[in-house]
């Protein structure tokens, strides 16, 4: 009989391992053992790679989410053949994250935009599937991680922050869930993986931290806490098992850690990037992994630098020790959010790995950091997962979508009279905070919000993009819940909305779509425009009259009158002036001036509205290459 086992009922069984250790091996470890941290070689030019697998004869499985797709690669990396396309037919993909290989050499494939789990073999030719969107047993809301074994499959059902497991066939079979204010439960779970006597093995990115389940579903063993050191987690997402060991893609430390199933530290393998884009064995933002069966090949995806790196194990004495200035030391790097928002003379940046908002003086094209708001942390002022801000100067009020706690918190600015800039660590003050569960019971919504983005309109309405729900929520500025707009049918996947400066339209971006649809005031789709983008993100209505919309797939930013009509476009892959690698977050200020979030690029960049580049700013690495383009054609 199915059953569900919930956290909060079984939470006293569960063993505790909170453990720092500084060392990476004990006395004991034989001097023969072998280790990863040995580079061999890059599969790059992949598009968006979020889930690998590698099968008994040594070919490797990637999912390729940016191209809808499933890539085969020898065991030297060279490419075989794909197969996969845009759709939700059988047999089509949307956005696939997670893959497994079975014993029998099936291919278990998380369908995540379509909310199901797709059966391949090995050519390619579609077994079955199963799943839909939904709460219920056997549905899921944005599965990504899966495991599979000769008789389980286990899939990370994200949305409904909880493990699903299956039988080969797609039968429900059990959930392991937790209760929704249970804190020692699984908060953000991503990753998935099957330990020794059938052990499930999870990864939970906003609590930085692991869960290992037994076979049936108990919790035996906790393990993480939030930090850069040896047995700290920094957004775990992937991992791998193999004999007792459990390998870690711990993503915001740019590195693989490898722990026994109780969590104790064994070591750990990586170094952060320090030139842009560096490779060969340096890491940046691993999200997914996977081990060959003789535990002697390692692939690690990058979906951030779009490869997969393949590593092989070696003697562990013939591995050079760690430099710790390479890990710790160095030039301080900026790691922009994915957003942005100007008001006035400011710009304000979420700042996700420190869980922090960063507000900055942009009255010249340089921007001049003045305070940092916030810390890691569940009280009130506090962010687990800053994703959006919004300035407010008419009022002085900064509005910021605080994912990991489920809420939005508003602050007051205290802007003084013009004078000597300094850094005011006291310059905001929280002033209320909503709980988006109770937006959720307000608006009679199936999740939760999981706001991705934020607007206003004319009225002082503050907007919500709620990715989750696929809707567009409004608060007042006493964050009261006003409506909702949209559904899956009109919205599947909205990343950023906008209000024309008439007010009377809401511009959305749908990722699904590849597009910009346009609601009137009544929340009713009026018309949609973009059809040629290959991953919109951002967008803004400027103050000029024009829409603005970043374009990550494509490396450019494109310029739309209000009715739709492309004006111009600018931008290509690259990091010289103009230039971009993901673009995300989008805005104009007072002086007409836009701003983009150069999301793979670790940088801001500053245009005219008619795409003239102007400035870039960021770390001095990223923003070199940018700034000496500018100088040469000054």
């Amino acid at each position: 009989m199915p059953v569900r086992i919930t956290l909060r009922m079984i939470r006293t069984s569960c063993s505790i391992f909170p453990t720092l250790l500084v060392a990476f091996a004990s006395a004991a470890t034989p001097k023969s053992e072998m280790r990863f941290g040995h580079y061999e070689r890059e599969i790059a030019g992949l598009a968006e790679p979020e889930g690998v697998a590698i099968a008994a004869d040594g070919t490797i499985v990637v999912a390729e989410s940016g191209r809808d797709r499933v890539s085969i690669f020898a065991a030297d990396g060279s490419p075989i053949r794909s197969w996969g396309s845009r759709g939700s037919g059988p047999g089509q993909l949307l956005e696939p994250r997670g893959v497994a290989i079975a014993p029998d050499g099936e291919i278990f494939v998380v369908d995540s935009g379509n909310d199901r789990v797709q059966v391949f073999s090995m050519a390619g030719e579609h077994r079955h599937d199963w799943g839909n969107r939904g709460r219920g047993p056997g549905q899921f809301a944005d599965p990504v991680g899966i495991a599979v074994d000769a008789s389980r499959v286990v899939v990370v059902d994200r949305g409904n922050r909880r493990v699903q497991v299956f039988d080969r066939a797609g039968k429900f079979v059990a959930s392991i869930a937790s209760d929704d204010d249970d804190a020692d439960g699984m908060r953000r779970p991503e990753g998935v993986a099957l330990g020794t006597q059938g052990r499930i093995v999870v990864t939970d990115s906003d609590a930085d931290r692991v869960h290992v389940f037994d076979a049936s579903g108990k919790p035996i063993a906790r393990f993480g806490a939030s930090g850069p050191y040896p047995g700290m987690l920094g957004a775990p997402l992937g991992l791998a098992c193999r004999d007792g060991r459990v390998y870690v893609a711990d993503s915001q430390n740019h590195r693989v850690q490898v722990f026994d199933e109780s969590g104790s530290v064994v070591y750990q393998w990586g170094v952060h990037t320090i030139q842009p884009h560096e490779g060969a064995g340096h890491l940046h933002y691993p999200n997914a992994l996977a081990l060959d069966e003789s535990g002697r090949v390692a692939v690690v995806v990058e979906s951030f630098e779009n490869r997969c790196q393949i590593f092989s194990a070696v003697p562990k004495d013939s591995i050079p020790p760690l430099d710790e200035a390479a890990l710790f030391g160095g030039e301080p790097l900026t790691h922009f959010g994915a957003t942005l928002s100007l008001g006035g003379d400011l710009l304000a940046i979420p700042e996700p790995e420190s869980h922090a908002l960063q507000l900055f003086d942009f009255s010249r094209s340089d921007p001049i950091l003045i305070t940092t708001i916030g810390n890691r942390g569940r009280k009130f002022g506090e962010f687990v997962r800053p994703s959006a801000v919004l300035l407010d100067p008419l009022h002085s009020l900064l509005y910021a979508i605080d994912a990991g706690n489920r809420r939005l918190q508003q602050f007051r600015l205290d802007r003084r009279e013009p004078g000597e800039l300094k850094f005011r660590p006291s310059m905001s003050c929280l002033v209320r905070s909503l709980d988006l569960r109770a937006v959720q019971k307000s608006a009679s919504l199936e999740w939760t919000p999981d706001p991705c983005a934020i607007a206003r309109d004319s009225a002082g309405n503050v907007w919500l993009v709620d990715e989750r729900n696929s809707i567009l929520i409004a608060v007042s500025s006493k964050l009261e819940f006003v409506r909702a707009i949209g559904d899956a049918s009109s919205l599947p996947h909205p990343t950023d909305v906008a209000w024309s400066r008439a007010g009377d339209l809401a511009f959305v971006v749908d990722a699904t779509r590849r597009c910009v649809q346009a609601f009137d005031s009544n929340g009713k789709p009026s018309f949609a425009f973009g059809g040629d983008l290959v991953e919109p993100f951002g967008i803004v209505a400027g103050r000029d009259g024009f829409v603005y919309v970043t374009d990550a797939g494509a490396d450019r930013v494109l310029k739309f009158d209000e009715r739709g009509q492309l004006v111009t476009m600018w931008g290509r892959e690259g990091m010289g002036a103009g230039e971009f690698f993901k673009p995300k977050g989008i805005d104009q200020d007072e002086k007409g001036r836009i701003v983009v979030i150069d999301s793979g690029n670790h940088r801001g960049q500053v245009f005219g509205a008619d795409g003239k580049f102007i400035d870039a700013f960021g770390s001095r690495l990223y923003v070199k290459a940018a700034k000496k383009s500018r100088e040469k054609k000054e």
